[in-house]
């Protein structure tokens, strides 16, 4: 099988390592293009690519991609929220299949759930108010990344109080949203995410 992966950092670099682990023929890394787009001929008898890139390089990574044949993605990349509609046409039209998430880590797919069970119970306590923290290196593209706007998707389907999200705006939220917070320092290649119900007290501090 001949996989593709679009993105050279350390996403793009761990993925090829686990393939190569598995045993299986070395993936074709491509970094950034210097024309601004990989030719669809470069592509041509792809039968997997793999997006890790950046977010406005994910729509045309994947159009030269089903130019080139190619009907099977994995699409690791975040913060590309904006161009999904006209990204799943494009997959729809050529009859081909991706799958997406923020985050492919087995552990965050269970925080994520421990998070909507957590979310769901505390709801029910007035006295608790539900926000997201989240730490990733310096160099991270997309604030807040993907891995906390799933946070706080999903504690927003289970909290009734809180109908959108305050990212970080200046003065204290509106009571029905929920505060997601990014710090971006250090040189971490992982990143660290909370999701926290935090009691709200009163507080003589300024």
């Amino acid at each position: 099988m001949t996989t593709i992966i679009f993105g050279d950092g350390h996403l793009g670099g761990a993925i090829g390592a686990a393939i190569g682990a598995r045993g299986e023929a070395a993936p074709v890394i491509l970094g950034r293009p210097a024309g601004g787009r990989h030719p669809a001929t470069r592509l041509v008898g792809a039968d997997l690519a793999f997006e890790a890139s950046i977010p406005n390089a994910v729509g045309a990574n994947l159009a030269a991609a089903l130019a080139g044949g190619c009907r099977r993605f994995v699409i690791a990349t975040t913060g590309w929220d904006d161009a999904r509609d006209a990204i799943d046409g494009a997959l729809r039209a050529d009859d081909a299949a991706a799958v997406a998430a923020p985050n492919f880590s087995f552990g965050v797919a269970a925080m994520l759930r421990l998070v909507e069970v957590a979310g769901s119970l505390f709801a029910n306590l007035d006295d608790f108010d539900p926000y997201v923290l989240e730490w990733h290196r310096r160099g991270k593209v997309d604030r807040p990344s993907g891995t906390a706007r799933e946070l706080a998707r999903r504690l927003l389907a289970v909290e009734p109080r809180k109908s959108g999200i305050a990212f970080g705006n200046d003065g204290p939220p509106a009571p029905d949203e929920l505060e997601v917070a990014s710090v971006r320092a250090g040189a971490s290649p992982g990143c660290t995410s909370w999701a926290s119900m935090r009691q709200a007290r009163r507080s003589s501090c300024g």
